[in-house]
């Protein structure tokens, strides 16, 4: 069977070729109406927007999985995609709705860019106390050392699986 493409793919597809196509069209030798003009820029732009947001949300899922490094990197991305297409659509003076999400968009990463440094240093911090504790718990003579049963003397007892 068949894998399916992703929906993230096909719309990478998609705007890939309709990004060729639209430029294909306004870079042809024909007279350019100021229409066509204008909406090949705005689609740039807002290809551009796109990709701010999608820096921003797997900026998200990096953090989520505890890559402090490569969140911060792509918050700090994203906001810098997202400044540049929020000056470029005040210059001409586009959609508010658009303006304003890419202001939200670009305090949320700033915001989220510093709480993954910081929850970084404290997690670099935090690490050498870990570790401490855990080799000064280590016996060298091995007397805190448990003795382990065969499985069948365990058979009559019934240990939690949530631990001890």
């Amino acid at each position: 069977m068949r894998k399916l493409p992703s929906l993230k793919s096909l719309f990478a597809f998609m705007i890939f070729y309709y990004r060729i196509d639209l430029s294909d069209l306004v870079s042809s030798g024909r007279d350019r109406k100021p229409e066509e003009l204008a909406f090949s820029e705005e689609f740039a732009l807002k290809s551009l927007s796109f990709r701010a947001e999608r820096c921003f949300y797997l900026a998200k899922s990096y953090s989520l999985a505890g890559k402090r490094a490569e969140a911060y990197a792509l918050y700090c991305r994203a906001r810098s995609l997202a400044e540049d297409v929020l000056q470029k659509f005040r210059t001409l003076n586009e959609n508010d709705q658009i303006i304003k999400e890419l202001k939200m968009l670009c305090d949320e990463c700033r915001s989220n860019s510093c709480i993954e440094h910081a929850t970084g240093i404290m997690e670099e911090v935090k690490a050498p106390e870990n570790l401490s504790k855990r080799v000064s718990n280590l016996s060298l003579t091995g007397a805190d050392k448990k003795l382990e049963k065969y499985l069948l003397e365990k058979l009559d007892s019934y240990e939690s699986a949530v631990g001890d």
